[in-house]
């Protein structure tokens, strides 16, 4: 028991996930998410002397209450604080994120397109501790983050696209384009996070990136509902300007409309359905003022209408994954018979590109780029397995949607 009477505690949360703990031997920071241990450094040793790894936190704080004549909350506040600035490269290492979990990661993805709907919150999460006092050091960390999430796209994808590109340039040439701006967008994305937490006075150390495959996010401690609006509105709206310069600067021309798709695409984060909008806190403290009833119908219609849109983004996501899924099955298929058909010497493969089905659905005469390459049957079919794949996807998300709340 404290001095107050209140049963004392060895733990004290420094951010969200990261702990400062005592085992009775010393301090040492505790990271949950990847259960490990970082010693506490020098500087926050001798701020901890007095204590000498024994004493509870809250006796500390309120042997400091009396010294400096302040209040509790404000001094466990600005002791928190010096903490968390004195441990902020000792709370998470970069750590890079094992190949099992981008494995799985992608799995998921692909049972996603097929419009199987597995969620992707089992995979595990890692933190790195941000310095927005040190500049590029804090650009490095965010670049190195996301390398992390998207490594294996990057290694994969791209060279396969360059090697594509020797034999298809017209078409193949978009793919490394997007890779690499999605990269730059992304980057850009969590910088300006990063420099709007900074212009409103956000702690330099009170933000850190959370990492897993296929997403990289800064994340914050709490603030006022304002900042948290502004700080999140940042991302999407700077990372929109220059995919506005890249069409305006080359309107019409299908490459750079594929480099500022991924910067434009980024404006959807605005939209409070589509993820944990910067918009929902401010909405919530609005939602705050209303009459209980009003508060419940309105919370209501809005679940209603996330597991609609929800619902609706999965159909659309299985429709298009299923119509890409079986298109690139077909160019598979096509180069495998074409390059058989050279092997062998059989001229008459080539005259059916991709197979005689697909022929029986091409027009008499057809000639024009991949669809002269692959058959205007081609993309009936893949238009075929994308639709049948949305509507059997359409059909598993209503046999496991459960029923909602009675109005």
């Amino acid at each position: 028991m404290d001095r107050k009477g209140r049963p004392s505690t060895d733990v004290w949360t420094l951010a969200p996930g990261v702990s400062l703990r005592s085992d009775g031997q010393g301090w040492f920071l505790h990271d949950e998410a990847l259960d490990q241990r970082y010693p506490v450094n020098r500087s926050a040793q001798a701020i901890l002397s007095a204590c000498d790894g024994k004493t509870p936190l809250e006796e500390w704080v309120y042997s400091l209450t009396k010294r400096f004549r302040a209040p509790e909350d404000r001094v466990k506040e600005d002791a928190l604080q010096l903490l968390w600035t004195l441990n902020a490269h000792d709370l998470a290492q970069p750590v890079a994120v094992p190949l099992r979990d981008e494995w799985a990661f992608y799995r998921t993805l692909l049972a996603r397109l097929i419009g199987w709907p597995i969620p992707f919150s089992h995979l595990p999460r890692r933190r790195l501790a941000l310095d927005m006092d040190r500049g590029l050091h804090t650009l490095r960390q965010v670049a190195l983050a996301v390398w992390l999430a998207w490594r294996l796209p990057l290694l994969v994808l791209t060279p396969a696209a360059l090697a594509l590109t020797v034999f298809q340039p017209k078409v193949f040439i978009f793919v490394p384009v997007v890779l690499i701006s999605l990269f730059l967008t992304i980057l850009l994305h969590e910088t300006a996070h990063l420099i709007g937490a900074r212009l409103l006075g956000w702690p330099p150390r009170g933000m850190y990136l959370s990492i897993r495959p296929g997403s990289v996010a800064v994340k914050r401690k709490p603030g006022s509902p304002r900042q948290e609006f502004l700080i999140g509105v940042a991302g999407p709206v700077f990372t929109a300007i220059p995919g506005i310069a890249l069409l305006w600067a080359n309107p019409g021309d299908r490459i750079w409309l594929a480099a500022a798709a991924p910067f434009l695409v980024q404006t959807l984060n605005l939209l409070p359905p589509f993820t944990d909008s910067p918009l929902y806190p401010y909405w919530r403290h609005t939602m705050d003022t209303w009459q209980t009833y009003v508060k419940r119908r309105f919370k209501r219609m809005r679940n209603g209408a996330v597991h609609m849109i929800k619902g609706t983004g999965q159909v659309l996501l299985a429709l298009v994954g299923g119509t890409l899924l079986t298109l690139v099955g077909l160019i598979i298929l096509e180069m495998t018979v074409t390059f058989i058909g050279d092997f062998a010497g059989w001229p008459s493969f080539q005259l059916a590109p991709g197979g005689v089905l697909i022929y029986r659905f091409q027009a008499a005469g057809e000639n024009s780029s991949l669809s002269g390459t692959l058959g205007e049957g081609a993309f009936c079919l893949a238009v075929i397995g994308g639709v049948l794949n949305a509507v059997a996807s359409a059909w598993r998300l209503m046999m496991r949607q459960p029923k909602g709340p009675s109005v």
